[in-house]
């Protein structure tokens, strides 16, 4: 029996439509990730792309994919043996993290607020992990109103989630990774579910 693959989460609530425009102005490039490749190359091998100002690039991949362990080799872990990530300027990498606030905050508070100051720092990037993860009904529009309006004021936010519709309605651009390596760089009218799950299941090289 071949083994079972464990599907990308769908949720039935949309984003609104007023917080995506997905006639974005491409900005310049800011980030370039040239061939990057795990210490151990069975997690990612030789993966490349770029990143713009404005843009949310999504990052797709199923469980075992190693999609995670990509994200955390761009933040900087032990996991990169090779290969070149180009930053201009002064900019600076950033995830989320509530461990900084109290726990009178819920989770959705937290993340609102984590979220909300980036708008008074200087870091033109963004790394966001699973944007709504543990957050209440109803609260996850606040969120991606909140990373669109980040995109719109020029920041550069790389968003890794398992849930297909928030990569669908918030990428411009996705990244499909399937058993380490880059399997699609999807444009904003190819991100679709079933052309994600097309690529995230497919063995062997392009």
């Amino acid at each position: 029996m071949p083994p079972i693959i464990p599907e990308m989460r769908e949720i039935t609530r949309q984003v609104p439509a007023d917080a995506f425009d997905a006639e974005y102005i491409i900005g310049e490039v800011c980030m370039e990730v040239d061939h990057l490749t795990s210490s151990n190359p069975q997690l990612f091998n030789d993966i490349s792309f770029e990143l713009h100002r404005g843009e949310i690039l999504g990052i797709a991949g199923l469980a075992g994919s190693h999609s995670h362990e990509f994200v955390e080799s761009i933040l900087g872990n032990s996991l990169k043996s090779s290969g070149s990530i180009y930053v201009t300027g002064k900019n600076k990498l950033n995830t989320p993290s509530g461990n900084t606030l109290n726990n009178n905050y819920s989770e959705s508070d937290r993340q609102k607020i984590i979220l909300s100051s980036w708008f008074t720092i200087s870091s033109d990037i963004l790394v966001i992990n699973e944007p709504t993860k543990g957050i209440e009904a109803g609260s996850e529009n606040e969120i991606y109103a909140i990373m669109a309006k980040l995109a719109k004021q020029g920041k550069a936010i790389i968003m890794i989630t398992d849930k297909t519709s928030e990569l669908t309605a918030m990428s411009h651009r996705l990244l499909v990774i399937c058993g380490g390596k880059l399997k699609a760089t999807l444009d904003r009218e190819n991100i679709n579910r079933e052309t994600i799950m097309r690529y995230a299941k497919q063995s062997g090289n392009l």
